[in-house]
């Protein structure tokens, strides 16, 4: 099993000739006891979510066992170990004095975009995408007062989930410290054009754009 860790572009291959010897009990089994921990433990040591400087290697080895795992299993470990840091690095976010939901918008596109089709179909990623949309609306309607109102994010979902996880890894929270996006953090992916009109099109129904608007109007 530890040449299913070191050789992973051989997975396939491997797992067909694995199967010719165990059953898939067996199978499921040893995936759960050998290469589930290690992919739960290179999210929470080794990955961490910085827009100024996003490091992708982590995630995307572990994303190469996306169609090998159940997803049942998989969800628990992408909603255990990355989307606490997720959360807490877009929390951190939208409470800047000055954010630009334009920006987090395609910072939040992007990072959908990174997930394959069948991984966002997967019940935990679901819920971890909506409740990043979630907060980001209420940040939008909060207006100025997102930054001593916004709630962080509930992450009681991932805790509950994170217990009843077959390979008990540890739920931490470790999201790089955030300053200022970087442009190229943003344009790695195109923007999805969903989420970029909703945010904008709440974003100017906001009550302080409103306000602005009837201003300007006066003058």
């Amino acid at each position: 099993m530890y040449v299913l860790l070191v050789f992973p572009m051989r997975k396939h291959v491997l797992k067909f000739a694995f199967l010719q010897i165990f059953d898939v009990s067996e199978w499921d089994a040893m995936l759960l006891k050998y290469v589930v921990p290690k992919l739960g433990a290179t999210l929470r040591d080794d990955f961490r979510v910085n827009p100024r400087d996003q490091e992708m290697q982590p995630l995307e080895q572990v994303m190469q066992w996306s169609d090998i795992i159940r997803p049942s299993i998989f969800s628990q470990i992408l909603e255990t170990e990355f989307f606490p840091k997720w959360l807490d690095v877009l929390h951190i976010w939208l409470i800047q004095p000055r954010v630009s939901f334009e920006e987090v918008a395609q910072w939040y596109s992007f990072w959908k975009g990174v997930f394959p089709e069948n991984v966002q179909n997967m019940s935990g990623v679901n819920r971890g995408f909506t409740r990043g949309l979630q907060l980001m609306n209420t940040a939008i309607e909060l207006g100025p007062e997102a930054p001593a109102r916004l709630p962080r994010p509930d992450l009681h979902g991932l805790i509950v989930s994170e217990r009843k996880n077959p390979f008990h890894c540890q739920l931490t929270s470790t999201a790089a410290p955030l300053t200022r996006p970087a442009a190229r953090s943003l344009s790695a992916r195109s923007a999805s054009r969903i989420a970029y009109s909703r945010v904008r099109t709440r974003n100017r129904c906001s009550p302080a754009t409103r306000r602005n608007s009837r201003a300007s109007s006066a003058r």
